[in-house]
């Protein structure tokens, strides 16, 4: 993986049977800019990335590269405004996982494909 930030964390997950990486130019310069109510709550993310467990159901948006998914975990810790927490993972050339995107949405409000 071509690093362009320090790591915020790495942590494995169990449904892709390698470890997840979190850089801190997506935690602090677009998740927690574009979705202020995930500040703070990056032990939640790694939490629920290593548990994603097999055989779980990744979804992919019909608008998105193939490169990307996502998966949906529902999640009090949001209530009553949102019940899900989205995390988009980006595979990159070399193998390596990172987490693109991570967001709490209401559930249901959003369509998606696999």
């Amino acid at each position: 993986m071509q690093q362009t930030s320090e790591i915020l964390f790495s942590v494995y997950c169990p449904a892709l049977s390698k470890d997840v990486i979190l850089l801190k130019n997506t935690w602090f310069g677009h998740i927690i800019k574009a979705h202020g109510s995930l500040r703070s709550k990056e032990g939640l993310l790694k939490r629920v990335i290593e548990k994603v467990d097999k055989p779980h159901r990744f979804l992919r948006f019909a608008d998105e590269p193939k490169n990307f998914w996502f998966i949906d975990h529902q999640c009090p810790d949001f209530k009553p405004y949102h019940e899900c927490l989205r995390i988009a993972f980006k595979l990159l050339e070399d193998s390596s996982v990172i987490v693109a995107s991570a967001y709490p949405i209401e559930r249901g409000i959003m369509t998606y494909g696999t």
